[in-house]
């Protein structure tokens, strides 16, 4: 069984070599943290400039969604720009995941 081989190996462990294996074991998890913050604010990225380029639309791109949808699609200048602001704040924060990241300001109507 393994947990008792750990315990005896945890046993012979000098207290120097405990904490360098603690610390080695938080870097571990400090990393895989930042590797999910990173890919989900590039994710957000991703979507807002996605919705950024979907609304930037030619005449013929809009007649075919609202022929799909059945839904006229009318951006505002203040939504698009609310979606090119969000994209930037979460590029940025998907280059710097150790800072963090404040809410999202309301979506403009």
């Amino acid at each position: 069984m393994l947990l008792p081989r750990l315990r005896s190996v945890v046993r012979r462990m000098t207290m120097r070599q405990k904490i360098a294996f603690v610390i080695i074991l938080a870097i571990c998890i400090q990393s895989a943290v930042m590797v999910a913050r990173t890919n989900r604010c590039r994710r957000l990225a991703d979507y807002h400039d996605h919705w950024k380029g979907f609304q930037r639309m030619s005449p013929q791109e809009e007649a075919r969604v609202e022929a799909f949808n059945g839904v006229r699609i009318v951006p505002s200048q203040a939504n698009i720009e609310w979606h090119d602001r969000m994209a930037r704040k979460y590029t940025y924060a998907a280059s710097h995941p150790w800072f963090p990241v404040p809410p999202d300001p309301p979506e403009p109507r």
